[in-house]
């Protein structure tokens, strides 16, 4: 049997403020267990893997992110680069946050 992913709505209350985060930067976080999963529905956000690593009683997480290639040639307009490197950077930050996060089921998580 499949266990279900809990969506935003039935978070364990330690990942509101990742789950906040990331809808601004146009992610939706899912958690199952005690991993995190990042999904976007922009074709040119970078993937976002999340990875969890054991730490004393918790866990912290690592994050590998995968950019799409910015092809002049199909760019719309002509600051179209800037304005999704732009976005990449507000990801970026995003990222910063998921890093200094911990859990821990036996205490309140930080950011």
């Amino acid at each position: 049997m499949k266990k279900l992913i809990k969506t935003a709505e039935e978070l364990n209350p330690v990942f509101n403020q990742l789950a906040d985060s990331a809808i601004a930067a146009g992610y939706d976080l899912n958690v199952d267990g005690h991993d995190i999963i990042l999904t976007t529905d922009n074709e040119m956000f970078p993937t976002l893997d999340v990875i969890s690593e054991p730490f004393k009683d918790g866990f912290t997480y690592d994050v590998t992110m995968s950019f799409p290639v910015l092809n002049a040639d199909n760019m719309e307009y002509v600051d179209s680069a800037e304005y999704y490197i732009k976005l990449w950077l507000q990801i970026a930050k995003f990222v910063t946050q998921i890093h200094k996060f911990t859990y821990s089921e036996t205490e309140e998580s930080e950011i």
